[in-house]
């Protein structure tokens, strides 16, 4: 007999059910339900209360189908569970714990699980269309060369750039998604380094864009160093939208952003671009960074950043930092605070924080596509460690750009940046593997707090 999606996701929450067999039928359930391409609608009740693991993987997967998940988000989001739990009980049994300690046995659970979307999926043209890639932007990394040297930034700087070739070769794949609209990021390194080949690549997608009826998107992280009037209103023609690093004073901001020529200021390069961007009606936004070691002056820093005239902020804890519960606790009260003086704004649209709308927690799995410069494909969860990569890891590539088929054929979710950073940093070095925990655990608690803001606009 076939058992269908909805049989299986009841066997898996049976109770009695060990963590493997839990998963196992997740994934079968997953890989029924894109045959029955039914929607995934179901009604699942939360199973018995136990302290086991699989009984919390089963009724962590009913939660997510209660809310209106299908069966392969409810797997990602148990097997992201099973990972959470996993270095929860390694860590808390033994703080120092070698990276190689796994006393929930979760590994050989990860490495059974590993490849799932290709056991689920199968062809790409039979896919129901919510399982194709649900990216519909790519990084590139167009540039390895900045002249900053920001302490908190975890990309590898050095005089290396993109060909033109695997910029074309990532146009054409994104072009050839199913998705409607798309968008070509840019980031490095500093992209306006590359200034000649960011052109070349607006113009060349908009227009094949427009013969394709796309709607083409574009978005860049830079520091503002080379951008020109002209260069803004450029940018703004082509309906680019550009991200600027400002954490608040001339004080705060060039206390971690160091430039390569010592005689540059940082600040005032950020200030200029802030005044060209709205000159040009450039649409933009401001990320402010924020440290364990600056968060007790977040709320002012942001007025800072506020009077300046922007109306898109962005307030990011920073990763690959040990935030302890002092500094968070000031992180999330210093959140509610600029959340209840601009309220009004906030809820009239007049003012967007970032943190509200579109940024996913925790921030350290950010499973978005990233094409590195020498043309090989990547989580962009992989960087945000990478000056960090102890001795002997290699980069988890999904193999180069040139031998990608089809763009729709990618599908990762947070489970494989989670398992990529594992596998790169955690269960390689033990004061990564805290650092990782710490991060995950720290955009948990963000999670929550930014949900319960959420509700108060509504």
């Amino acid at each position: 007999m076939t058992l269908t999606s909805s049989s299986l996701i009841s066997r898996a929450m049976s109770p009695g059910a060990g963590a493997k067999d839990v998963l196992t039928d997740l994934r079968d359930a997953a890989a029924a339900w894109v045959a029955e391409a039914e929607g995934g609608r179901f009604e699942p009740e939360l199973p018995p209360d136990d302290r086991t693991l699989g009984a919390q993987l089963a009724r962590h997967a009913a939660s997510v189908l209660l809310a209106g998940g299908s069966p392969p988000e409810a797997l990602d989001s148990a097997l992201v569970r099973l990972l959470y739990t996993g270095e929860s009980e390694a860590l808390r049994a033994r703080p120092d714990a070698d990276p190689d300690f796994d006393p929930a046995g979760v590994r050989p659970l990860a490495d059974l699980m590993r490849d799932y979307p290709a056991r689920i999926l199968g062809d790409v043209a039979e896919r129901p269309a919510a399982l194709r890639n649900r990216s519909a932007n790519v990084q590139l990394m167009i540039t390895r060369r900045c002249q900053l040297r920001c302490s908190y930034c975890p990309v590898v700087k050095r005089d290396e750039d993109m060909p033109r070739e695997v910029i074309d070769r990532t146009i054409n794949l994104l072009l050839g998604s199913s998705r409607e609209s798309i968008r070509l990021d840019f980031t490095g390194g500093e992209p306006l380094l590359r200034w000649e080949e960011i052109q070349r690549a607006a113009v060349r997608t908009i227009a094949a864009g427009e013969a394709l009826e796309k709607k083409v998107g574009f978005y860049m992280v830079t520091n503002g160093f080379e951008l020109t009037r002209s260069r803004a209103e450029e940018l703004a023609s082509y309906g680019f939208r550009i991200e600027l690093s400002l954490d608040g004073s001339e004080e705060a901001h060039n206390r971690y952003k160091v430039p390569v020529d010592a005689s540059e200021n940082p600040y005032k390069h950020t200030l200029a671009a802030i005044e060209m961007a709205i000159d040009a009606r450039l649409a933009h936004t401001v990320v402010m960074v924020v440290t364990p070691q600056t968060v007790r002056d977040l709320r002012e820093s942001f007025e800072h950043v506020l009077h300046l005239g922007v109306q898109s902020i962005d307030v990011n804890y920073a990763i690959g930092r040990t935030w302890d519960d002092e500094s968070l606790s000031i992180y999330l009260s210093a959140l509610d605070g600029i959340v209840e003086d601009h309220a009004m704004r906030l809820h009239s649209g007049d003012l967007e924080l970032g943190n509200l709308t579109s940024r996913v927690e925790p921030a350290i799995l950010n499973a978005e596509w990233m094409v590195n410069t020498d043309g090989s494909l990547h989580l962009m969860t992989e960087w945000a460690l990478e000056s960090s990569r102890p001795d002997g890891s290699q980069d988890l590539s999904f193999g180069s750009i040139a031998d990608l088929g089809t763009w729709d054929g990618l599908f990762a979710g947070r489970f494989h940046s989670y398992d990529a950073l594992l596998r790169t940093y955690a269960w390689r070095d033990g004061e990564l593997r805290s650092l990782l925990h710490n991060n995950v655990s720290t955009g948990r608690l963000v999670s929550q707090r930014i949900d319960r803001l959420r509700g108060i606009l509504r």
